[in-house]
């Protein structure tokens, strides 16, 4: 009986170019096989019938790409998808010619939900403002890198360089999502460029007389907004995690806020000791018995927490100038964790508070 050895990643390694393209098929996964082309390039792909139809092959992806544990488990998706009747190379072919919109649509819905709540509104504010008004209605395979390059220069004009290098992030994050998911087929045309500025860090750290500033013109605003930032003041959070807390996060007997790991920067759960004036802070918050989030706006059908948005920053800059000028809300973060050090906290007492 003759026995087969199944595709390994050591033949995927070592397969050489030759001058034609070959393909090195698995003998125990009819159909799929590692494509070599004459520059070297390698691909996995599969070959099919589909019901009525002549056999078909798809491309799965690049090896560098995709590992050959992952191509296989594709492969095994598509053949199931044959055999409930469809056909996934005419359903690629079709979802080239989709809109940017409708792509969008579906980038919103499957991996906008795996981002923070803070980073997820961003990201939908800046396609539904900045992105979506001059490229909605182009077929996603036809977008450029000019056709970026056009976006960007419009907020350029706008004389908003760090918002001109969110948009480039934004939409190369975008666009390498559709390749991974074979919605185009040409890599990222913005993989490799660099951001349209060069923006230095912020070191600013305001002083102990410009955070009691900041701290008094919070009480004089009406909105969740003030709390929200004074609350920023007593922890050093970052504002996605202080702005997207919900309610079921806090437990007033230990009187300890736990962040899951879903909502922190470096995915892992983050466990918040409230002190005196942020129980204080937190407890003066107007709460309804079916609210779903610390901070949950009042305008919206579902349950959403407010959003740190600029117009309600700019309203607090007016309270605190001239007493502290050239501020952004991330630097309270950094003087918090200046104030503690010079209180003689610990570094490490610092980063694990941070």
């Amino acid at each position: 009986m003759r026995h087969y050895r199944k595709l390994s990643q050591n033949d995927i390694d070592t397969a050489k170019p030759k001058d034609r393209e070959y393909t090195i098929w698995d003998p125990l996964y009819s159909g799929f096989g590692l494509r070599v082309r004459p520059s070297g390039s390698k691909s996995y792909v599969l070959l099919y019938r589909a019901y009525g139809r002549k056999q078909r092959r798809i491309t799965i992806g690049k090896s560098t790409t995709y590992t050959l544990k992952e191509a296989r488990r594709r492969a095994v998706a598509l053949l199931r998808q044959v055999e409930d009747g469809f056909d996934p190379a005419a359903e690629k072919a079709a979802s080239r010619n989709l809109t940017v919109d409708q792509v969008y649509q579906r980038y919103r819905d499957s991996r906008l939900p795996e981002l923070s709540s803070g980073h997820r509104v961003r990201v939908e504010g800046i396609f539904e403002n900045r992105i979506l008004p001059f490229i909605r209605n182009k077929p996603i395979g036809t977008i450029s890198r000019g056709d970026v390059r056009d976006i960007v220069s419009r907020v350029n004009w706008e004389r908003k360089p760090s918002m001109a290098n969110n948009v480039h992030r934004v939409m190369s994050a975008f666009l390498s999502w559709c390749y991974l998911e074979e919605i185009i087929v040409h890599p990222n045309p913005l993989s490799g460029i660099p951001l349209p500025n060069q923006c230095p860090s912020r070191d600013r750290v305001l002083s102990p007389y410009e955070m009691a500033i900041v701290w008094h013109a919070c009480s004089e605003l009406t909105s969740l907004w003030g709390a929200g930032v004074q609350i920023l003041m007593l922890t050093g959070l970052r504002r996605s995690e202080v702005f997207g807390a919900r309610l079921n996060e806090i437990d007033w007997r230990t009187r300890t806020w736990t962040i899951p790991s879903a909502r922190t920067k470096n995915r892992h759960a983050h466990r918040v000791y409230l002190s005196d004036a942020a129980v204080r802070v937190v407890k003066s918050l107007p709460i309804r018995e079916d609210q779903e989030y610390l901070l949950q706006s009042e305008h919206t059908k579902e349950p959403r927490p407010i959003t740190e948005n600029t117009s309600n920053f700019r309203k607090l800059q007016k309270l605190v100038e001239p007493d502290a000028m050239d501020w952004c809300i991330h630097d309270i973060r950094r003087s918090v964790a200046t104030h503690m050090a010079e209180l003689g906290v610990e570094p490490h007492v610092i980063e694990v508070v941070l």
